[in-house]
């Protein structure tokens, strides 16, 4: 089944019955994931970016954006994960039987069949760049900053 992200005004968010992922404080944005059978609804702050969304497996999708990340899985239709970030979400990577979320100054490391949390990996600088090796995951940040964590 097809999942779509629609952006909404505030007042349709308000209106909707759609299950609340997650709203941040004094929201300029708005937005709805859904199917044919269920939506849910989230709000947040940046204006110049749009939610990344992805299926992590079937019928299984992360969303992230700001500060904020989940994953909702509409075969039960349920939230399974919904971390508030310590710092900006960029992007997703799947690799192997494991889920990275990729933050400005961190990687969360979420494996794939219970969606638990890992461990979360520091970075020393602004992440650039991730690249996954047999062994180990090598991090490019800002001012040539190079991490190697053990896979």
């Amino acid at each position: 089944m097809k999942v779509e992200f629609k952006a909404i005004s505030e007042s349709d968010f308000r209106e909707t019955g759609s299950i609340l992922l997650f709203n941040t404080e004094r929201p300029r944005c708005y937005g709805i994931i859904f199917n044919e059978e269920i939506s849910f609804k989230f709000g947040w702050q940046s204006d110049l970016i749009t939610p990344e969304i992805n299926e992590v497996s079937e019928n299984v999708y992360s969303l992230g954006i700001d500060l904020n990340f989940a994953i909702i899985d509409f075969n039960k239709n349920s939230i399974v994960t919904n971390l508030l970030l310590d710092y900006f979400f960029y992007l997703t990577k799947l690799y192997e039987d494991y889920l990275y979320v990729i933050t400005e100054l961190s990687i969360i490391r979420i494996e794939l069949v219970t969606f638990t949390i890992i461990e979360t990996l520091y970075l020393p600088d602004i992440f650039k760049e991730i690249v996954f090796d047999k062994n180990r995951i090598e991090v490019k940040c800002f001012n040539d900053e190079i991490a190697y964590f053990a896979i």
